[in-house]
């Protein structure tokens, strides 16, 4: 007897092709396993993040029988995908056998989901030392280094390779969010995404009653935590109100500069990419 699909809600329209970007969602969105999810969103949805979190059990990488599947589904629906890969492993790990496990896994998973053609794969890169001092430093970024490398050779592009960099500055930084807005939205976005987690703390125009670029948002932000203006930096996207609202305050800024935007702004740091930061901080 054939098992029955389960009836699930329906989003009430669709996002494709709305926007010049692209609007994703997740694999796991209703309680059921690949297939049904992208069978239910893969209508709504111009990409789909498959998340591969778990590499130990048997069942955790997707067979080639449900790659096919899935692979037939995008050319369907007119969908990409992009994969998060494991989380319970990591190349970075101190531990040598640890670390040519996570690094064959990788390198599995990766032919694994190949013929989804995905956006991009998403790693992990934990720091695992003891300290921040500098010989540890140097010992992850080698290790990091050597094993990457290995890694980028199982992709036809190592630009696929998107590394998580909130966790990279987690490790080093006390990291908060200034934004125009109101502050229950904000904070369901944040749990919706996953990034509550990474945030200490949430200052919003409303709470504060002026938006960025005054400087009395900025003034609020850094009193609330006990910052000081030079032992802090303002990392944004909008050149005048980010960039600009940060330096007429008086503390450095980073302009992410994804659009290769042309100013004649003097500003601290500017970048293309929040991979960049890596480099920078």
């Amino acid at each position: 007897m054939k098992r029955q699909q389960p009836k699930y809600p329906a989003l009430a329209k669709s996002y494709k092709g709305m926007f010049p970007f692209k609007i994703c969602t997740t694999s796991f969105i209703y309680p059921d396993h690949y297939i049904p999810n992208v069978r239910m969103l893969g209508p709504y949805m111009d990409e789909i993040e498959l998340l591969l979190f778990e590499s130990q059990k048997a069942d955790s990488i997707p067979s080639k029988a449900v790659i096919a599947e899935l692979g037939q589904m995008g050319r369907e629906f007119g969908l990409s995908y992009n994969v998060h890969l494991p989380t319970d492993i990591f190349i970075s790990d101190r531990n040598s056998e640890r670390q040519k496990i996570a690094l064959e896994t990788m390198a599995r998973t990766i032919d694994r989901v190949n013929p989804l053609d995905p956006s991009a794969l998403i790693l992990h890169l934990p720091y695992c030392e003891k300290s921040f001092s500098d010989p540890d430093v140097r010992n992850w970024q080698n290790r990091v280094f050597q094993n990457l490398s290995k890694l980028i050779s199982a992709v036809q592009s190592n630009k696929i390779i998107a590394i998580e960099t909130l966790e990279y500055l987690l490790d080093r930084y006390t990291l908060h969010i200034v934004t125009n807005g109101f502050l229950s939205t904000q904070q369901i976005k944040m749990k919706n995404c996953g990034l509550d987690k990474y945030f200490s703390s949430l200052t919003t125009s409303e709470v504060v009653g002026h938006n960025k670029p005054r400087p009395e948002i900025f003034h609020h932000a850094l009193s609330a935590v006990h910052a000081r203006k030079q032992e802090s930096i303002m990392v944004g996207d909008d050149l005048e109100v980010d960039v600009l609202g940060a330096r007429n305050f008086g503390i450095d800024q980073v302009f992410l500069n994804r659009e290769g935007i042309r100013h004649k702004e003097t500003i601290t740091h500017e970048i293309e990419s929040l991979a960049d930061l890596k480099d920078l901080l």
